[in-house]
């Protein structure tokens, strides 16, 4: 009996101690992925809070490394490689020990231990399916920061328009105002009619009311711009140094943005790292069709009343038989969700490719427009309006007819302005789309 005490508290001390490979205590990206900076947490001492004067690039680097939807999808990665870690490991051995006694016969006591072992493959599948997933995240970081990326550089863009705008809309107002204040001077004097007033009482009043909305305008560009870099409304705004003049890699013509939408699109690149999931997935099922063997041990210990003890071991090999469960349902769903997993890249693919011819058309038009304001447009009316200047000057032109030209002018220039928005927001969501820049977050002219 004291062999069988001394044998059982054995084998729960290995039992315990049991680990054929030891599991990774710091999880990181692989060599093999390049994903180590997307893993990267943020540089001990690193400011957290907004410095007082902010550029797209340093709004680009704050929101990589502290924006909640980066840091998010870090931690997705991270849980991916414990999945990864886990799917590498051994099923665990199982221990057993029964005791029996019998009055005046006998006492039995039995210690078993007993391995599963995995036939077919399993923990390899296992692992190429956590790999895969961990693509996948990895993947899908990118498409985040893209999409990110893209919503700041707009958002910045906004915010300068909103500044322009407020002061050209402050301009128009206070010309019509003075127009009206003329036309009620010439009106009161006789030299005007009363419906001419009445039209320049509209316009004054349709631009003062656009130059009123234009801090509202502002104020909601600005919070925009702090919730797109991830911080609370509550916070401190600094100055946000921005321009319409975006700098982007955009080149080419369509057919060569096709070709590398096709490439890099995040959204396509994501399908694609599905399709791998799903491939990994119908590989597991198939291991799954062979059964797992258990090899098992047991020591018996018998202790009679009227003769010596005695021992005895066995040996077992036991697996299920695989007679109507081979996986046959889950390898099905697998080749299904493959299937499922093509056509959403292609979709994709189709999307991506829509969305671009409509972008570059649009580009293109607006381009088209605003070289005719720069080259044509803005010029022809600076010089007109320099000639009713001069004829002024000279009695042949009324103060009323400069002002206007000199608010047409100003007029020009909104529009001029809203096409350069425009364009610039489409060139952001083109970046988007082709995947240009999406890699390089602290590039200076990101």
């Amino acid at each position: 009996m004291n062999r069988l005490i001394v044998l059982l508290s054995t084998t729960v001390l290995l039992c315990g101690c049991y680990n054929p490979f030891d599991p990774p205590t710091n999880i990181v990206a692989s060599d093999d992925t390049g994903a180590e900076s997307l893993l990267a947490p943020a540089p001990q001492g690193a400011p957290k809070e907004l410095p007082s004067r902010l550029t797209v690039s340093e709004a680009l680097s704050h929101a990589w490394r502290l924006h909640p939807a980066m840091q998010r999808a870090r931690r997705i990665i991270r849980a991916k490689h414990g999945y990864k870690a886990q799917a590498a490991l051994w099923p665990n051995p199982v221990a057993g020990a029964t005791f029996i006694e019998e009055p005046n016969k006998k006492t039995r006591g039995i210690v078993s231990l007993a391995q599963k072992f995995e036939i077919g493959g399993k923990a390899d599948a296992r692992v190429s399916l956590a790999a895969a997933n961990v693509f996948l995240s990895e993947v899908e970081l990118i498409e985040t920061w893209s999409a990110l990326r893209a919503e700041i550089k707009e958002a910045f863009v906004r915010l300068a328009y909103a500044q322009a705008n407020a002061a050209l809309t402050r301009r128009i107002a206070a010309a019509d105002q003075e127009r009206l204040d003329l036309a009620m001077g010439l009106f009161k004097a006789g030299k005007a009619s009363e419906s001419q007033t009445l039209k320049l009482t509209r316009q004054a009043a349709r631009s003062k009311a656009a130059f009123d909305q234009s801090p509202s305008l502002t104020a909601d560009a600005t919070r925009g711009l702090l919730v797109a870099i991830g911080s609370r409304l509550n916070t401190k705004a600094p100055t946000f140094v921005c321009s319409l003049d975006v700098k982007s890699p955009l080149a080419g013509e369509f057919d060569a943005l096709l070709k590398t939408a096709e490439a890099t699109n995040p959204q396509l690149k994501t399908a694609r790292a599905q399709t791998a999931v799903a491939r990994a997935q119908l590989r597991l099922a198939k291991t799954k069709q062979w059964s797992d063997v258990t090899v098992g041990m047991a020591y018996y210990q018998t202790e009679y009343d009227t003769s010596a003890d005695g021992d005895a071991f066995r040996a077992s090999v036991s697996a299920p038989l695989p007679l109507w469960d081979r996986n046959q349902g889950n390898i099905a769903a697998s080749k299904q969700n493959i299937a499922a997993s093509e056509r959403q890249r292609q979709l994709a693919a189709l999307t991506a490719a829509r969305q671009l011819s409509q972008l570059f058309s649009q580009r293109q038009r607006w381009l088209v427009e605003l070289k005719s304001f720069d080259e044509t447009i803005i010029p022809a009316a600076a010089r007109e309006q320099k000639l009713i200047r001069d004829a002024l000057a000279g009695g042949k032109a009324s103060k009323l007819d400069a002002i206007k030209q000199g608010r047409e002018l100003i007029a020009l220039d909104l529009r001029k302005l809203e096409l350069q928005l425009m364009v610039a927001v489409a060139t952001i969501q083109l970046e988007n789309i082709t995947g240009l820049a999406a890699h390089d977050p602290d590039a200076p002219n990101n």
